[in-house]
Parts: structure tokens; sequence; C-alpha cells
């Protein structure tokens, strides 16, 4: 599947360009800005169709796949070769689903095997939701109760390609409870922790959560129900401001099909704004 260059001035105009010429749902590979001989800036966007022509479920696959190695480029990985990748968030913010959204979307991480493990053993009903999840996906399920289960969680999930980290919201309950989770999550050293916040959030609130949260190691952040307020750019703008990556969006309930990547986004936000970087330090 071929790759398309869009070149241009005004980013605007080239998100139209690349609508017009690849259809609504195009997958928009990366973005950069170039500085001119003449001082002024112009913009080139990667961009490919949305696999909506006829294909086999193999080639399907195999795209997926692709466009998941491509996106992975940045990643920090592990020695043995696999992805932890940990959510982290308020309650309330969508992180459970959100995890199962990556663990069953096809184009995320395409064929490779992917597991989830699950520290949010504190709330009501969080274990049987992942339970379902996994059974739904047919992908396989980890709890961790203590910083001493780690071991035997990862054991029990055996040989993966990418392990989803579950984390429980609002603090959890107590210092202590949080603590022992941070702990986790220094075991388990993640190549990425993505900070998971809704959109509609007050700016000041959403302020607070980037600095609490990177404080406890979040190094991305993810948008999610931005089908309720799809005007919403705070967190797009934090994210640039804070030179926080961004990676995905949810935009909708259904799983694992209502999610997208945070490119198209963003760069809404980036052309609305005075200084422009190139949007490779902020996907």
């Amino acid at each position: 599947m071929s790759l398309t260059t869009f070149s241009g001035t005004a980013i605007p105009a080239l998100l139209a360009q690349v609508q017009q010429e690849l259809g609504d749902d195009a997958v928009i590979v990366s973005t950069r800005s170039i500085r001119r001989d003449d001082g002024s800036t112009a913009f080139e966007i990667l961009a490919q169709s949305s696999h909506r022509t006829s294909r086999s479920s193999d080639e399907r696959v195999r795209q997926g796949r692709d466009a998941a190695e491509r996106t992975d480029a940045g990643r920090a990985r592990r020695r043995d070769g696999s992805l932890r990748i940990a959510l982290l968030g308020p309650t309330g913010g969508g992180k459970t689903t959100t995890l199962a959204k990556l663990a069953g979307h096809p184009r995320i991480y395409g064929n490779r095997a992917v597991g989830m493990l699950s520290l949010d053993t504190y709330r009501i009903g969080a274990v049987e939701q992942l339970r379902t999840y996994a059974e739904l996906l047919s992908v396989p399920l980890a709890f961790v109760y203590t910083p001493q289960d780690i071991d035997d969680a990862l054991a029990q999930l055996g040989s993966l390609d990418v392990v989803l980290i579950d984390t429980p919201g609002r603090g959890p309950r107590t210092t202590g409870d949080r603590e022992a989770v941070d702990e986790c999550i220094r075991i388990l050293q993640p190549s990425e922790v993505h900070l998971v916040l809704p959109v509609g959030m007050e700016r000041a609130v959403c302020e607070w959560h980037v600095d609490h949260f990177c404080e406890r190691g979040a190094t991305h952040l993810l948008a999610t129900k931005l089908d309720e307020m799809p005007a919403h750019r705070v967190l797009f703008d934090l994210a640039i401001e804070h030179d926080m990556s961004m990676r995905w969006v949810t935009n909708g309930h259904e799983v694992p099909r209502d999610i997208r990547a945070a490119g198209s986004r963003l760069l809404l936000s980036l052309s609305g704004r005075d200084r422009v970087r190139p949007l490779a330090e902020v996907t």
C-alpha cells in the first residue's frame, strides 16, 4: 500500500487535500514542519488511505501490522523486543475501556500477541469488567494485587509482544495504595505511560492532572470521549505546551472500534498556534 506526501504552507488546506484525495478516514502517518531558506515555514504530511477497498483478510492484517510498526518507530522497547504500555489517570476517564480498544483493534498492533495486566483491583466491578473484555477479545489477562505478584502475573501471560497495563483511578483511595501502584509501575518498567483524560474538563483541572501524573511517570497524553465534545482542544493544546506525546484518542463507547490516531486533532491545535514545532515531537 502506497503512502502519499502532501506539502504546503497551510495545515487546514493540507488536511482538506488529504480528505479529498484519500477519504474521510485517511490515516496520517507522520507530519513535520520545514524551515525554508527564506525563513518561512512549510508543512509536510505523510498519509495513507483507510483500507476501504476490497482486500483479503490476511492482507488487511498485514497492513495493520505494518501501520502499527511505523507508529511504533519512536517507542522505547524492552531488551526482549516487547512493549509494555501503561494507562494512568483519574476515575471515570475511560482507562479500562481504552485498554480493551487498544488490545482488540486490528489496526493498533496488527497480529502481534497482546495481553492485559491489571493493577485495578480496588474498584468494585473492575475485575469482572476487564475479564469480560478479555473473553470477548480472546486476549490473555492477569491481575496484580501487590508488587510481589508481578513475576507470577507476567509468567501467567507468557511470551507476548505487547502487555497493556490497567491501573486504578483516583489516587487510588489512600496514599499507601497509590504508592503500591507506583511501585508496580516502577518494577514493570513500561515503555510508555499514557495519562488518560476525558475531554471537557476545565483547563485548570487538566493542568493539575498533567502535573500530578507526570510526577508519577506519565510520558504521553490520551484524550477520551471526544465524541461528546468534538471541538474541545484543551488537552491537545496541553500536549503541545508540555511536550507530551499523543498517539490515540477515543471517540465512542464501542469496543474495540472507537479509537483513532491523534495526529489529525493535534494538527488542528498546531495550526492555531503562533509557534509551531515539528509534529514528530508530539505524536
